[in-house]
């Protein structure tokens, strides 16, 4: 339906940097995310796309857990907009779009607010599972399943920030090593055989396949960076080489 209303002009759609038109919505499972070019266009998304979804549907739009955000050079809106009935983020707020933070503002700063919800997931996951005893090799099979694991969706897209990838890493080396510590900022040496360098490598080379965050949310990037160089084309690739061409200038 939304994509009806694109193609007959009833909406009009953000326009991406390369000039193409994005699609009027990303979607997984139950939430959506549209994308217009003007309030108006929203209101119309809305009232005839996505409520009549509902109501052949029985799924429900709650309004008051929407949240909106401005880009480009449209001028600033934040608060509730009557029209739509969507409360809009202040600017230099972020919003998350599928587990990604989304913002005009600091990029840095919401990355390290993501990535710090993270560290705090494995630290959860490090204090539960240190009460169990375990062998050398099964605390890395729980490091690497139950821990590193939760970086997967979120490196994909943003690179992971100095000082929360030394914390999620000690984190993780504080459990396989059998040494927790009270706090991932702790400055204390972990000691242990094997060394880091080791127990990262895999068993055919005579280390443990422990989890390295660092060349993980490396190889993550690395594939999205792969589909980019594939010559489909899709419009979201517009947007990805924005991305790599801002990490790049950080580095």
């Amino acid at each position: 339906a939304l994509r009806h209303l694109q193609a007959d002009g009833s909406i009009g759609t953000v326009r991406l940097p390369a000039g193409p038109r994005l699609p009027p919505s990303h979607q997984h499972a139950d939430d959506i995310t549209i994308h217009t070019d003007s309030i108006a266009s929203a209101k119309i998304a809305i009232d005839g796309a996505i409520m009549p979804f509902c109501q052949a549907s029985g799924s429900v739009l709650n309004l008051s857990k929407s949240t909106g955000l401005m880009l480009g050079d449209h001028a600033s809106l934040q608060g509730l907009e009557p029209t739509t009935g969507i409360t809009f983020a202040a600017p230099t707020a972020s919003v998350k779009h599928l587990g990604v933070p989304l913002t005009t503002g600091d990029r840095a700063a919401a990355a390290a607010n993501a990535w710090q919800r993270l560290v705090g997931a494995v630290a959860a996951r490090v204090r539960h599972w240190s009460a169990h005893s375990l062998t050398l090799p099964g605390r890395v099979y729980v490091a690497k399943q139950l821990m590193a694991s939760t970086i997967t969706h979120l490196a994909s897209f943003i690179e992971p920030p100095p000082a929360q990838l030394k914390a999620m890493q000690r984190l993780i080396d504080g459990f396989i090593l059998h040494q927790p510590i009270g706090h991932p900022s702790a400055d204390r040496p972990l000691r242990g055989r094997p060394s880091a360098a080791i127990k990262a490598l895999p068993g055919s080379e005579g280390g443990l396949a422990a989890p390295d965050i660092d060349l993980q949310a490396t190889a993550l990037r690395a594939k999205t960076a792969a589909r980019l160089l594939h010559p489909q084309r899709r419009p979201w690739k517009a947007l990805a080489h924005l991305g790599f061409k801002i990490g790049r200038a950080h580095v």
